[in-house]
């Protein structure tokens, strides 16, 4: 079946997982990041204010690698239980902003690509990104839940955006340690023998692996990796997760580097993970970063 058989079907038999008379169950659809839009199904018990979202794609996609209805709808209801394990222990209906101020994380999106979100929440502009905020509201073994911060929730606490930036720039590294490594070191790992000193790759992340572009705005991060390596360099965001150092003195030109970062946009990376098509400088003897743009892109 299609997309839309499937959801249909999914919509009309959840019901004997979650009877009607004890279950409100809906759909509705949720902008992701870069204006990605996802069908959330929302299942709320009588009672409840809030609901876990499952999106339906995800389950689409193990149906089409051959899982059959009654193991989607058993993985829904599975899925659903779950979520409600990990809900926050704070009234996430209502939370008061120092109950929150240890869980306020930062993170980095396109501008121009989120344009519909960032209207209706505080956010920063950062080069051809934006800086915006989240508050953790779980995070086990299994993942993290966080969610956005709103305009709404601003008014509410009183506080403005810049109190969120203190406390997400000193909450996000100590939560979100960085990981910078040797593209080289990497590889062998897994297994892939590279030829040494070739070039001076890194990569920059988290030590969760999740939007760790955002650790270039970690205090001192960039300035301590240049006075270490004693050069300016190149940052390609390579996706949301991640971000690759290049040493300005590796033997590329910035015209190969920003046609490495685009054609790696178009071609590997899901829409949803992209961050930008441009690359970014650091020059070591002024400790700036400025913004390079690409002339194939129209992501500016």
């Amino acid at each position: 079946m299609n997309y839309d058989e499937f959801k249909n079907y999914v919509m009309e038999h959840l019901s004997e997982w979650f009877p009607e008379e004890e279950y409100d169950v809906s759909l509705r659809k949720v902008v992701k990041n870069n204006g990605v839009v996802l069908d959330g199904l929302c299942i709320f018990s009588n009672g409840e204010k809030a609901s876990p979202t499952l999106y339906l794609e995800g389950y689409y996609e193990k149906y089409r690698s051959g899982h059959i209805m009654a193991e989607i709808l058993s993985l829904i209801e599975r899925d659903y239980r779950r979520c409600l394990k990990q809900a926050a222990p704070i009234d996430i209906s209502n939370p008061s902003y120092e109950a929150l101020r240890g869980q306020i994380i930062m993170r980095l999106v396109n501008y121009e690509k989120n344009q519909e979100i960032l209207k209706d929440c505080p956010h920063f502009k950062f080069h051809d990104l934006a800086i915006t905020f989240r508050w953790i509201a779980h995070q086990d073994d299994i993942g993290i839940s966080t969610a956005l911060i709103s305009n709404r929730e601003m008014e509410m606490w009183k506080v403005d955006k810049r109190q969120l930036y203190e406390d997400a720039t000193f909450n996000t590294p100590k939560i979100f340690p960085s990981r910078l490594r040797r593209l080289e070191d990497l590889m062998e790992e897994f297994g892939v023998s590279s030829q040494k000193g070739a070039f001076e790759l890194y990569i920059l992340t988290n030590e969760q692996g999740i939007n760790g572009a955002t650790c270039i705005l970690y205090p001192n991060l960039l300035e301590d990796f240049a006075r270490k390596t004693q050069s300016s360099f190149y940052l390609l965001p390579s996706s949301i997760h991640e971000m690759m150092i290049c040493l300005e003195r590796n033997p590329v030109t910035e015209k190969m580097l920003l046609s490495l970062v685009r054609d790696a946009n178009h071609m590997v990376v899901t829409m949803g993970e992209v961050l930008s098509d441009n690359i970014y400088y650091f020059n070591h003897r002024t400790n700036q970063l400025s913004l390079i743009l690409n002339p194939l892109s129209h992501s500016h």
